[in-house]
């Protein structure tokens, strides 16, 4: 089972094309979406729809604010609807989506319900000074509010460090971002997948942009889930020719598979 998650840029290019490539590129199961526009945008110059990939309307809504067209948060999944999470705070509504994956849905894996969110933090033009940092708490209060004792996985642009750099890196780890993390990883209980499966690895850029060598998008899961997961990466904005793109993709894989010890050899050279 794949997740991903990835962020737009205003909607992506255009003519509208953005998703369609993203989706028959990555072939996730579930993707988290941030600056998505409403599906009208993308379908009325496409020949494409999104059923003929293979997944339903994505689970949509716009933010509160918006810039050159209407955009917000969504989720494409594969194979059959699933029940949308509402978010009842009208200014958390559209940076943050989440719909309920079932265990009997025809893509899961999973053993048990999964809420998954896709997560955006919302932009404030004022205060400047440490608004990501504050608007991002917002947002994760909610989170523990209303969904603290669910089982979630959490994906999306936090706008904020969210793995911790190493001692031999350029940039440093920030006191307010490590409080982030810290209440991700002790109030909400989730671990992010990237660094659990890159442990003491400088962290790649997922942001390309002005300012780019941050480490602001990821996949964090609920502990319950972690022994599935095989893979965590960040896709390089070299490997698609995506247009308009100023984040990077990050892909998580999931698998029941058990690993298999490779053949006993008294070669001690193999």
């Amino acid at each position: 089972m794949r997740i991903a998650t990835y962020n737009f840029r205003e909607g992506g290019e255009g003519n509208g094309k953005t998703p369609f490539e993203v989706l028959r590129d990555l072939q996730p199961d579930v993707l988290c979406a941030q600056e998505l526009c409403e599906t009208n945008f993308y379908t009325k110059n496409s020949r494409e729809t999104w059923r003929e990939l293979g997944y339903v309307d994505p689970h949509w809504h716009e933010v509160p604010t918006h810039t050159r067209r209407p955009w917000g948060s969504g989720i494409f999944l594969k194979n059959g609807p699933v029940k949308e999470v509402p978010i009842t705070n009208p200014h958390i509504n559209g940076w943050l989506v989440g719909v309920e994956l079932r265990a009997d849905h025809p893509r899961s894996i999973f053993d048990m319900p999964i809420h998954i969110f896709s997560i955006h933090t919302p932009t404030k033009l004022k205060p400047k000074i440490n608004y990501y940092i504050w608007q991002l708490q917002e947002v994760l209060e909610y989170i523990f509010r209303y969904h603290g004792n669910d089982n979630i996985i959490l994906a999306g642009d936090f706008n904020a460090e969210i793995s911790v750099r190493g001692q031999n890196e350029h940039r440093t780890n920030d006191a307010r971002e490590q409080e982030i993390r810290d209440y991700i990883r002790i109030n909400l209980k989730l671990i992010n997948g990237w660094q659990l499966l890159h442990p003491n690895e400088s962290l790649p850029s997922t942001y390309v942009g002005q300012g780019k060598g941050t480490h602001i998008d990821g996949i964090f899961i609920t502990p319950k889930i972690q022994h599935l997961l095989c893979s965590c990466d960040v896709i390089p904005k070299e490997k698609y020719q995506w247009k308009n793109a100023d984040h990077c993709a990050i892909v998580a894989d999931f698998s029941t598979k058990e690993l298999q010890f490779r053949p006993r050899s008294t070669d001690l050279s193999e």
